[in-house]
């Protein structure tokens, strides 16, 4: 069994002064701080936001060679003119995708232009004629031998029809009158040039020609034709449209609004590249660029309102526009642009 070991009275007391000293040191010391709660940094406040793409569908077409001919909106579908499949297509705004395909005949021979009136969509074929399909049905009700080139204008009951003559190209041309309502042709207008494009305003048929300041004006009760002397035209017009309360002209790297009653120039508007497409709805004039631009035009000031630049898709084409959108060509596809994401001018 262990023995207690003897502690000496030395021990002893250098034991007592060295827990003295410690205390000692404790009581010395000063009490712990608080620490205080250390701030969060700053923050910088981020200015830029981003901008939510304007395109909010894109509807991919079949491979094919080459592009997009036509688009137009019959009131409840966007109807495509698929000149390098041969086809017309059919597209559901709400969906986003197309609904049906209409084969019109071989690829790369039709359709070449496209409108929608009186309650069907107007194609136009490489062989010379028109078919007219039944917009609620989707069944081909018409085939009229006329000629077109891939512009329509619809005004005073009818469709009109402007393309070169077969048996004179270089001397003459015509345009063609289609009556709505009984769907046949009641007027060949013959026009001393080669004209392409035409629109409906102020109680007047107005047609261009491909040459420059080359146009015309046609009294469609009357069915005469006298030549348009303003010079609208400084090179070739490529898009016409009426509307809005004026006539629209599409020139290269310009848009004119013009007067329909009395043929005066009221705005020159300039654009960013030559008109592909030109259409009118949402209380505005739409213009599609070959350098990948959708410009909105005010059609009361005749000022560019809104813009957006899209290079990285190239050229857009045709355009349409429903009530809450436009759609526009580029390529195979078809974009669908919220005009509410527009940047302003």
């Amino acid at each position: 069994m262990a023995k207690w070991q003897r502690v000496t009275p030395v021990a002893a007391v250098a034991g007592a002064l060295l827990v003295l000293v410690l205390v000692g040191r404790w009581l010395a010391s000063p009490a712990p701080r608080e620490r205080a709660p250390v701030a969060p940094k700053p923050t910088t406040a981020t200015t830029a936001t981003t901008r939510p793409s304007p395109i909010v569908a894109t509807v991919r077409l079949p491979a094919a060679e080459g592009e997009i001919a036509a688009l137009a909106f019959d009131g409840g579908s966007v109807w495509v003119a698929d000149q390098a499949g041969g086809a017309l297509l059919r597209v559901d705004p709400e969906a986003n995708r197309v609904v049906s395909r209409i084969r019109m005949g071989e690829p790369q021979a039709g359709p070449w232009g496209m409108v929608a009136a009186g309650g069907g969509v107007w194609a136009s074929f490489e062989e010379g004629t028109v078919w007219r399909i039944d917009s609620r049905t989707g069944k081909v009700t018409d085939k009229l031998p006329v000629l077109n080139i891939g512009s329509f204008a619809v005004g005073d009951g009818a469709l009109w029809s402007p393309c070169c003559e077969t048996e004179r190209p270089k001397s003459s041309g015509r345009v063609t009158r289609v009556d709505l309502a009984t769907r046949r042709v009641t007027a060949k207008i013959g026009i001393k040039g080669n004209p392409y494009t035409a629109a409906v305003a102020g109680n007047s048929v107005w047609v261009a020609g491909s040459l420059p300041n080359s146009m015309w004006r046609i009294d469609p009760a009357r069915q005469t034709v006298s030549t348009v002397k303003e010079g609208y035209a400084r090179s070739t017009t490529l898009r016409m449209a009426a509307g809005l309360g004026a006539l629209w002209i599409g020139n290269p790297d310009e848009l004119l609004k013009i007067d329909p009653g009395t043929g005066r120039v009221l705005a020159t508007i300039g654009l960013p590249g030559r008109p592909v497409g030109l259409a009118l709805g949402l209380d505005a004039v739409w213009v599609s660029t070959d350098t990948g631009a959708l410009v909105r035009v005010d059609p009361a000031t005749g000022r560019v309102a809104a813009s957006l630049q899209l290079p990285e898709v190239g050229s857009l084409g045709s355009l349409a526009v429903t009530p809450d959108a436009v759609w526009a060509a580029s390529g195979r596809s078809i974009l669908r642009i919220d005009p509410a994401r527009l940047r302003a001018a």
